[in-house]
């Protein structure tokens, strides 16, 4: 079972020891990262959260995922609906992010090559960030 499983599975103690096990070998693993940054926010580890989502933006400015955990962190903070659009999208990382056109003001973020429908304070957040 893979950390991120374990997370999805409503256990994010056990994902936050395995994602830490795992960067004590591969310091540099992003997606290990990622997924302790989430399970870390589960748990309502809000600062700790932050620090690996911003440690994965240092090395990769354009990673959706840790963009998604800040804007998370910041409408938990200022509670701007960011629950609203997880309802409206179902999982993001599902590639679900059409689901949201119609039911969220979104509007198009574009990195590289590719164009993101974010919810608005999103891609505020994420232009900011950037």
């Amino acid at each position: 079972m893979t950390a991120e499983s374990l997370r999805r599975a409503g256990n994010p103690a056990a994902a936050v020891d395995m994602c830490r096990d795992a960067l004590i070998r591969f310091p540099g693993h992003l997606s290990a990262r990622v997924t302790l940054g989430w399970a870390l926010l589960d748990m309502g580890k809000l600062d700790e959260a932050r620090l690996e989502f911003e440690a994965v933006r240092r090395q990769a400015p354009d990673n959706l995922a840790a963009i998604r955990g800040l804007a998370k962190l910041h409408t938990l903070h200022d509670g701007d609906g960011f629950q609203e659009y997880e309802e409206a999208a179902g999982d993001p990382g599902a590639g679900q992010h059409h689901a949201v056109a119609g039911r969220t003001k979104v509007r198009p973020y574009k990195k590289l090559f590719y164009t993101f429908y974010l919810p608005a304070g999103v891609a505020e957040l994420a232009d900011a960030l950037a």
